[in-house]
Order: structure tokens, then sequence, then C-alpha cells
């Protein structure tokens, strides 16, 4: 077997030729009884380079650390009869379940390969108990054929685990939910050994979470915590291992008048007031010592996306070529930059670079959530549902600002692109949600928060200079949250929605992304907005999109993926495919994800409904975003063209993917004997 041979020296070029020859032998007779008739093919030495630094050299320390710790932070006990944290007597456990032994289960929508995965039983492995398996049933079926196995198995054990859960065949982009019995759990790559930290009591579980009551009643309104006259559960409702006192700092006014608030905004606008902050005081009053305070000191503070990787279709007709372009003119800004470059096409090329798939250039497709870059060995986070539940806000600019170390450095070997279709940013509005599970949560005000820091370690910053880390892009705009639930599908729904509730509660995730954190691009959704579909519709792309809210041109808009096919031939928006995708066009979508815009806007041209200046408009917002990337730049000058594969999946980050999942940074608490407590004063500020 070729891994019996992995031992041989691989620190010269002499050990990696002889292992190339044997991947080579590998080859050429896997490949004829794999593929009946396939020609098989050599590995040259590049080759195999290329695809030896993808495999453990990669596997880093800081990308480790951080999925560990975002995985942690997730997790929220809500019963505790005071079997937890476990007592050092109990070592024989048997986890009864089929996520007992998940590894992609626990990756979610648009998951990627992992370097690993901790299923929960590898996690009591390695804290050291004596565990067994057994699955009891299916996902998704009635099956009792494994409940005696089960049963046996639990009585001779100390301690009984279930671990149940869904799947990506119960809820999934196109698939709503059709039962909310069963929660999902999306931890990424150290979920197993976040759980058993939990469960052991080497760290402490979360203490916040969120209304979940979300089908009406007479005293439930059926929607999210805005329209509850009191609270369900108390912010902070859900167990510890330890107790609390919480007690002002300054006792603040009872009750505030809005307009002093807004008049004191520059624009009049509530967004911009100056609100009051609050100081609390919150003491330790249990028999557990701070995990934090025992290791040194106070707790420190530290996603899909479609990768739309367009090469130039440039063609040299001037005596200098491209280099004598004012695109490669590092002195001039990025919007003169981006008109040089285009200024030479002919109309067929600027509308074949209107699509996602533009011809000739490199076009594959990439996902990423909150959990990570789907590719191989990339550092795998939990699900943002789990990572926003940590309500940890310098975790999510943490974990973001790894993925996009991780997107760059993949993206210098030809592995990835630079634009990304991430976060989803839609309000959890209903359980059933299908992709409910990509979001930050129900909560448009914590959502909004949640997008500030992940756009920030994203993009390298606030609207960074003079260039862009990576592209993120906010989806899905606007009122998008069904899939296909009895019959309506989200490609022909047409959403009904309130002024009121438009602004009030689909709008302030959006807002937050493309007015406070200047995100470079927005995706429109395949529903329709009281009548008009999302991407045809002027009133969402330009009058709030840019106008209200300084969308400027430099910054693009996409369509979800085949959503301009959708305005005529499910929507029946247009009597034409042409008229379809001019609607589109002049309202605002700068980006087809799909092939409309290619194949129709010749007949759009011919018959006028758009002029040359419309196709350029689109393409400035373009080229100006990949002028604020660097693709024009040399790496000499680029700090991250100079990210390689040691930047990627460090044991830092694979903490904090951990981590994450299950605890709030400033409470993490370890069991320990009666020790005498010496838990300082913490002051939070809440804002």
């Amino acid at each position: 077997m070729l891994t019996d041979y992995l031992h041989l020296p691989l620190d010269n070029n002499e050990g990696i030729m002889k292992l190339v020859r044997l991947a080579n032998i590998f080859l050429e007779n896997l490949s004829p009884l794999s593929t009946p008739g396939r020609k098989s093919r050599n590995l040259d030495l590049k080759e195999f380079c290329n695809l030896r630094l993808a495999g453990p050299t990669v596997n880093l320390p800081d990308a480790q650390k951080l999925a560990y710790q975002s995985a942690l932070e997730g997790i929220v006990l809500l019963k505790n009869d005071g079997t937890l944290p476990f007592k050092h007597t109990i070592r024989k456990l048997v986890i009864v379940g089929l996520y007992a032994n998940a590894t992609t289960q626990m990756q979610g929508n648009y998951q990627g390969g992992a370097p690993f995965v901790v299923s929960p039983l590898q996690g009591a492995f390695n804290t050291g108990y004596e565990a067994t398996f057994e699955p009891g049933t299916g996902i998704s079926d009635g099956s009792t054929s494994g409940f005696a196995a089960a049963v046996a198995a639990a009585q001779a054990a100390d301690v009984v685990i279930f671990a149940g859960g869904i799947d990506g065949s119960v809820e999934n982009e196109a698939m709503d939910r059709t039962t909310i019995a069963w929660p999902g759990s999306y931890p990424g790559q150290s979920g197993g050994t976040a759980i058993f930290d939990i469960l052991s009591g080497k760290a402490s579980p979360q203490v916040a979470m969120t209304d979940m009551k979300l089908r009406p009643s007479g005293s439930n309104l059926g929607r999210t915590y805005k329209w509850y006259q009191t609270p369900v559960f108390e912010f902070g409702h859900g167990l510890h291992f330890t107790s609390f006192s919480v007690s002002w700092q300054r006792t603040p006014a009872r009750q505030y008048n809005i307009q002093p608030l807004i008049s004191h905004a520059s624009s009049g606008l509530l967004g911009l007031a100056s609100f009051d902050t609050f100081d609390i005081v919150v003491r330790n009053t249990g028999k557990v010592a701070s995990f934090c305070e025992q290791n040194g000191g106070p707790c420190a503070s530290s996603k899909q996306a479609a990768r739309l990787d367009r090469r130039l279709m440039l063609q040299q007709r001037t005596v200098g070529g491209i280099a004598s372009n004012a695109i490669c003119d590092h002195t001039k800004d990025p919007a003169t930059r981006a008109k040089a470059a285009f200024a030479l096409f002919t109309v067929d090329e600027l509308i074949a670079n209107t699509g996602n798939l533009s011809p000739g250039c490199l076009a594959s497709a990439s996902q990423v959530i909150s959990g990570g870059l789907k590719l191989c060995t990339a550092t795998s986070f939990p699900q943002a549902i789990t990572l926003a539940s940590a309500y940890d806000d310098p975790s999510i600019k943490a974990v973001a600002t790894v993925i996009s170390t991780e997107a760059r450095a993949f993206n210098n070997f030809g592995r990835a692109g630079l634009d990304y279709f991430t976060p989803n940013i839609n309000p959890f509005r209903d359980p059933r949600w299908g992709r409910g599970q990509e979001t930050p949560g129900e909560d448009p005000y914590h959502i909004s928060q949640y997008v500030l820091n992940h756009i920030d370690g994203l993009q390298g910053g606030i609207d960074s200079q003079p260039y862009f880390k990576i592209i993120a892009d906010c989806k899905h705009y606007a009122a998008y949250d069904i899939e296909n639930w009895e019959g309506h599908d989200r490609t022909s729904f047409d959403a009904q929605v309130t002024l009121q509730d438009l602004s009030e509660y689909c709008h302030p995730p959006f807002q937050s992304c493309v007015r406070d954190t200047k995100v470079a691009s927005v995706m429109c959704s395949y529903n329709s907005v009281n009548g008009i579909p999302s991407c045809a519709n002027s009133y969402l792309l330009q009058t709030i999109l840019r106008d209200h809210w300084g969308f400027k041109d430099d910054r693009w808009l996409t369509s979800d993926c085949d959503a301009v096919d959708n305005i005529f031939s499910t929507h029946h928006f247009t009597d034409t495919y042409p008229e379809a995708v001019a609607d589109a066009l002049k309202a605002g979508t700068d980006i087809d994800c799909g092939t409309a815009y290619p194949l129709h806007l010749p007949d759009v041209f011919n018959q006028s409904l758009i002029n040359r200046a419309d196709l350029e408009k689109t393409l400035v917002r373009q080229y100006t975003s990949l002028v604020r990337l660097g693709y024009f730049d040399p790496p000499s000058v680029q700090p991250y063209r100079q990210l390689s594969w040691s930047d990627v999946n460090l044991p830092d980050a694979q903490n904090l993917a951990a981590l994450e999942g299950i605890v709030s940074r400033n409470v993490q608490f370890l069991t320990v004997d009666p020790w005498p407590l010496q838990i300082k004063q913490q002051l939070t500020k809440i804002e």
C-alpha cells in the first residue's frame, strides 16, 4: 500500500521523487478499475507538492484553537439535577444515538472536508472515559431494532448520554423542516472535544439563550422577542456550574424619552443616536472557581459563498499591452483604474463579464457560512446559529479573521477565490426554515452586531484601505426565510411585508452590513417582496440600498443563483426573458449568478432596453472591487499575498472553533474541590 511508504524522507528531492513514482504506480493500477475506459494519468513533481502542501502541513495551531473555542461557547445547559459536571468516580459511559459518532453532520450546510472532526464518541475517549456507542435508531426513521442493544449497554454503564438531533436530510437549502421537535447541532471540527470538556467540568456551559416559543397561542404572539410585552425567558436564562449575583454599578434611569435621543443624532435617525451605557457588577457566589483565573487571570477576548473569481478578458490592443493600461497605475484611484480596464471592451465583451461564469475565466465554486471555507484542511468552525449563541462579539471577529486569512492563503495557491457569498443574515423568523442554521438567529439587533464584527474580520477592517482582505456578501436581501413549504417555493414566493416589519425586522441586519461595515457586495433574494422580485426591485436595490444606506459604486450587487431567470420563469413578472433581464440590470443587479445575463443581454441591447452606459455601470462596480482586492498589483506590495499554508488551521484557530460553540468568554468556570474562592469583581459594560 502507498501509505506503507509514507515514512520515506521527504526533506529532499530524491525522497519526494520516490513517493511520486509510487503514487504514479498506484494511480496507474487504480484508474482502470475505478473508471473503465479512462486513461490513467501521472503526477508531476509540482502537482504532487501542491497536493502534499494541502495536507497536515497546514493544520496549524492558531486555527485549531479558534475552532475549539467557537464550539465551546455555543452550548446551553437547560437542566442539571446535580449530575454535571461528572464526578471523578464516573468512568464508564454509553452514548446512544447516531450523533454519537457524527462527523460531517456536525458541520452543517456547505460543509467542506475538515482536516479532522472530533465526534462526541471520540471526545469521550480523548477525555479519558471508557465509552461505547449504540445507534439505537436512525435520524429520521422509526426503527426499534437497535433498542435492545442500547438498553443492554446502558445497564452496564455509569452514565448514559443520548446524542440525538437532525442533519441535512431534515433541513437544508431548498428543504424546510416539517417538525421542530429536534434541534440541530453544528459545532464544527472540535465539537466532540467541546462537549466533553463541558460534561467533565473542564469548561462551563453558556448562560444565555433566546426565546424559542415561536408558535402562536393565547399568550404567545408567535413572533420574535420584538412583539412581546414581557420576556418569556430573561436574558441569561440557562444553567451554570456556579451561581452569580448581579447588581448595578450605577443605577440607571427607569425610563428614557426617545425624542431627545433622536434630536442628538446628526441626521435625526435613531440608529445614529448616542445611547446611555450601564455598568453592572457580577460576583461569583457559588462553589466553583474561575477557570480563567486559575490559569493566569481574567479571560481575554479574542460562513454560501459561491466564489466569483473572474479572470480578466483584457486584450493587448495597445503597444504596451496591459502593463501600460491605467488599471496597473498605483497612483490612480480605484474607479479610474477600473474604467481604464474595460474602456477597450466591445459590447459583447462587456456582456460576457456580467455573469459569474464569464468565458475563459477560472470559475469554480466554494462555499462558506460561518463555519469556514468549503475546502479540505481549512478550519471548520461552528455554524452561524451556534457561533452567534455565544453572544461574544470579539470572538465573531476573531473567527471571521481566521476564515479570511485561510481564504487568502488558499487563493495565493490558486485553490480559492476572493469573493464569498457570506454571511446569511436573514432573521430566523420561523424555526422550520431549512436554512435557519446558517443565520445568527431571530433578533435583528443581535444579528446586526454579529454582522458588524463578522464583516470587519472577513474584509480586514471597516472599509479597509487600500486593500480588501476578501470580499464578503450580505444575503439574502430581502425578507427571505422559506425554501419549499407546502407548495410555496422560494423561487416564486411573494413575501407580503408591511413597511413597519420591513424597516424594523427585515432591514436592520442589512443596514448594519451596508451602512456600518461598508460590505463590498450584497445578494438579492429569490423571492418577491410585495409583488416585485427582489432582483428587479428598484425600491430595495436603489432607493434603500444605494441612496439611503450609501452602497457606493465601488461595491456590487449579485443575484442569488438563477434568481434573474426566475423573474420571468417562476414569478412571471415580465412577458419575456429580455424584459426580465433589463428590469434586473436597471434595478441595480450587477452580476447574474446564472446564465440569464449572458444569454439574453445581447437581445436586450439590440432592443434598446439598455445602452452601453448601463453595462459600464455594472462593470465599474465589479472592477473597482477587483482593484480594491489588489488583483492588478504585484504580490510584493500586498501583505495578504504573503499568506501561505503556514497560516492555515493553526491550533489556536481550532481551539476557538470548539470554544465558540459553548461558553461565554467572561464566565468560564472549572469544577474543583472547595478551594477558597478568589474571584475579583468583574465589570461588564452593556452598550
